[in-house]
């Protein structure tokens, strides 16, 4: 079993993905606390975050992180100025171990140098920090399943559905 967290853009859209890729075995929804690094952007910054676990018999971080990039817009052009600083706005693959770091910097090198995104791509690859993941309230763990007819449900979580499904066929349940 290993386990990465990820954060990009709102953790709905994270969590309902995951939720539907063979070999993650649990996505849990929440915030990731900042205040110990240095890159903090308010004193008390956090990240919308999702903490996978998953089965590297089944998938890989690679392909996790193929998808992460499937779903999620690493850069700030997307995003209205006023929105950048906002923590569900912001890219980071926060890993537990030593190889989830060194994969994680070696696949944003790979992102950043394939020019796929129109824009500087943010993501920062950061150590976990024990205590640092806080889960979200009820109303907010398993929104789309809860919410399904949703608007914001409908019109940003079921595209990714059809992109994901399209593009990864062997692991969208």
């Amino acid at each position: 079993m290993k386990e990465v967290i990820l954060s990009g853009n709102c953790f709905w859209c994270l969590e309902a993905v995951f939720q539907r890729i063979k070999g993650v075995l649990k996505v849990e929804s929440g915030y990731y606390s900042l205040r110990s690094y240095e890159f903090k952007f308010l004193p008390d910054d956090k990240l919308e975050a999702v903490r996978l676990e998953y089965n590297e018999e089944i998938i890989n971080l690679d392909t996790i992180l193929n998808i992460f990039y499937q779903i999620h817009t690493p850069t700030l052009n997307s995003w209205k100025k006023e929105d950048c600083f906002s923590y569900y706005c912001r890219s980071s693959i926060i890993a537990n171990d030593e190889e989830t770091f060194n994969y994680g910097k070696l696949k944003v090198k790979e992102i950043v140098e394939s020019k796929i995104f129109e824009g500087e791509v943010q993501t920062k690859v950061i150590p976990f920090i024990p205590g640092a993941f806080s889960l979200a309230k009820e109303q907010d763990l398993n929104f789309y399943n809860k919410n399904p007819k949703d608007g914001y449900c409908v019109s940003l979580i079921l595209p990714k559905f059809d992109k994901i499904g399209a593009k990864f066929p062997t692991y969208f349940k």
